[in-house]
């Protein structure tokens, strides 16, 4: 495996507009299947 040198001053990443203003929750019940996530179809 080839992995790049990064460099050393990175820029700092805008992580986007709503960032600090939002929060996602999820039920207890929530479920989702390696499928479900991937987009196939079995």
């Amino acid at each position: 495996m080839i992995v790049p040198h990064e460099p050393e001053h990175l820029p700092e990443r805008d992580v986007g507009l709503l960032d600090g203003k939002v929060k996602v929750e999820f039920m207890d019940d929530f479920d989702l299947t390696e499928s479900e996530v991937l987009g196939v179809e079995v």
